[in-house]
């Protein structure tokens, strides 16, 4: 058996555990300058018995010099469901706190409790199944981008909060579509309360625009061109062959069926509208008109832009007709993750439901390979994950520990956020 010792806290006068709902992290003792190795397990036995050898998930490994980068990935909307972040709220008082704060300011503005959606059960306050909840294209409160928008957004910037609270310092955010919101929002840019109103009066102006469809297709840009005809615009470039087309629905249907022909994978994108096209053009001028009236600022955390590819510059953050065209040009984001991937040591963390930024980010051709190597983390949902939400927030601290970006040493770090009976500090 390996001998361990607990992640110190700022509260503890000896050792002590971060825990969270009965998870604990332990490291194994080391040298300084030795790769760090820690594990997540239910108490200490189970902490030892994985430090040994036992589930890869509850394991992190890293290597704390240099420190790695923190980058927060914020995705768009698509993986949303009834009953996200219930277990962390019910567990994370910080978390909860945070939640209730932000569903405050967007009752008014949704006539909608957010908890109601993401707080629920599988049948959901409507009577729907849960099923029902995702799939109905007329009815279901999730599949309307005036709901989803402003939901997913709140998500994001919630379990931010939470990692900024725990005491995890990103050097750099990028967000996917609605997700870059999330971003500059975190980075300072727009206030929380100017953000939320934007988000869902953004999100009320798409439904009022005919309906379209997406469809992501495995071609580069460059052949995808030649089969762009009217109605069919390129509206994301997501890595090497994998892109997404926006257009009106019959455009969009004829596109998939020449494509599949040709021997040509394609999959229908989750959407009701063709986003980042000439088609969301009628909201373009309002969404500018209303941008003008809330104050910007530069941003505070460098941010990655969907509009460029590159670094969101100070005068593109302060624009109002940036965040215009953001809504009508197609999302860069495989430029994104190369300017992601050239910064030093990056640990990726997704920061929201599902997990496409995480494959997109591991399938990357400049993602770093070899030993020492940071991963690419997800904050609630990872492949593998059987252990609920708390373990996989926890986990991010995990990973940020091991390869040196977190030390639990400041004042709001996970281990003081504690609720009797399920301490993140344990003597």
């Amino acid at each position: 058996m390996t001998d361990t010792t607990n992640i110190p806290s700022p509260e503890a006068t000896g050792p002590s555990t971060v825990a969270a709902e009965g998870w604990l992290l332990r490291r194994r003792p080391g040298a300084p300058d030795e790769d760090r190795v820690v594990a997540l397990g239910r108490d200490a036995a189970h902490c030892t018995e994985l430090l040994d050898g036992g589930d890869s998930w509850l394991v992190a490994r890293g290597r704390p010099v240099p420190p790695a980068s923190v980058v927060l990935m914020f995705p768009g909307v698509g993986d949303q469901r009834p009953g996200l972040s219930r277990d962390l709220y019910h567990a994370v008082p910080a978390y909860r706190a945070e939640l209730d704060r932000v569903s405050e300011m967007l009752r008014p503005l949704l006539d909608q409790d957010l908890r109601e959606l993401l707080l629920t059960d599988e049948s959901g306050p409507t009577g729907w199944s849960l099923r029902e909840l995702l799939q109905r294209d007329a009815g279901g409160p999730l599949s309307r981008t005036s709901l989803a928008q402003p939901l997913v957004f709140a998500l994001e910037y919630c379990l931010a909060r939470l990692l900024l609270h725990w005491g995890v310092r990103p050097a750099a955010l990028v967000g996917y579509s609605i997700g870059e919101y999330v971003a500059a929002c975190v980075a300072g840019v727009l206030d929380i309360r100017d953000a939320l109103t934007l988000v869902t009066r953004r999100a009320a102006l798409i439904e009022e625009v005919p309906a379209g469809a997406m469809l992501v297709v495995m071609l580069d840009p460059g052949d995808l061109a030649e089969h762009l005809r009217d109605d069919l615009w390129l509206a994301a470039v997501n890595g090497a062959g994998l892109c997404q087309v926006s257009g009106t629905p019959s455009a969009v249907a004829r596109l998939a069926e020449r494509l599949t022909s040709a021997g040509v994978a394609t999959l229908p994108a989750p959407a009701r509208h063709a986003f980042h096209s000439p088609l969301m053009d009628p909201v373009a001028r309002p969404l500018e008109r209303l941008l003008e009236n809330i104050p910007l600022t530069p941003p505070s955390i460098p941010v990655l832009s969907n509009v460029t590819g590159d670094w969101l510059t100070d005068e593109e953050a302060c624009s109002p007709g940036y965040w215009a065209r953001h809504l009508c040009q197609p999302v860069q984001f495989a430029g994104n993750l190369a300017r992601m991937w050239g910064m030093p040591r990056v640990l990726a963390v997704e920061v929201g439901a599902g997990q496409m930024l995480t494959s997109l980010a591991n399938q990357h051709p400049a993602r770093p390979r070899g030993p020492g190597t940071p991963p690419v983390v997800a904050t609630l949902t990872s492949r593998g994950n059987d252990h609920g939400e708390v373990a996989a927030m926890a986990r991010v601290l995990a990973h940020a520990w091991a390869n040196g970006a977190w030390e639990p040493t400041a004042a709001g770090s996970g281990p003081a956020d504690a609720e009797r009976g399920k301490s993140w500090t344990s003597r």
